[in-house]
């Protein structure tokens, strides 16, 4: 199923795994149930069962947060560690989320959407808006990370 080696596959789950848990940029508070980060679990652990990489949606605080707890999970029984799983968008990431991300040897994925889309995200997100992502906390951390787009900006 998959092809290619340690560093490159052709095969890949990402940007939404289920779409239940998915958030929306433009939200200020994603409405994710228990019940979702649960079957989310089931998903991501048969990908580290198959050794699976992970690309995947995640913006804000709160989503993050869910990723990082279930992948957590996950790792107790599959470690993710050289799976090449990555958190991509982060918007709101936090130097907590980055230590955890590093742990697991996870790699991050920041976005410059924020900045392209600056104005509506100044009205939805406030002053916190000027620093989505956080590049400077993101560069000084020492995680693995690059940037990438997937816009309607850059999309049309």
């Amino acid at each position: 199923m998959v092809q290619g080696d340690d560093y490159l596959n052709t095969t890949v789950y990402g940007e939404q795994v289920y779409q239940p848990v998915n958030d929306n940029m433009l939200d200020v508070k994603p409405d994710q149930k228990p019940e979702d980060w649960v079957q989310l679990g089931r998903i991501l652990r048969e990908m580290a069962k198959a050794r699976l990489p992970l690309h995947v949606h995640t913006t804000l605080t709160a989503s993050i947060e869910g990723f990082l707890n279930t992948i957590e999970q996950v790792n107790k029984e599959y470690p993710v560690r050289n799976l090449r799983w990555t958190l991509i968008h982060l918007d709101q990431i936090n130097a907590s989320h980055i230590e955890r991300m590093k742990k697991l040897g996870m790699y991050a994925a920041v976005h410059t959407r924020p900045t392209v889309l600056g104005g509506l995200f100044n009205e939805i997100h406030g002053e916190r808006s000027y620093d989505m992502p956080p590049l400077k906390l993101v560069q000084d951390s020492g995680i693995t990370w690059g940037f990438g787009t997937d816009t309607t900006v850059v999309n049309q």
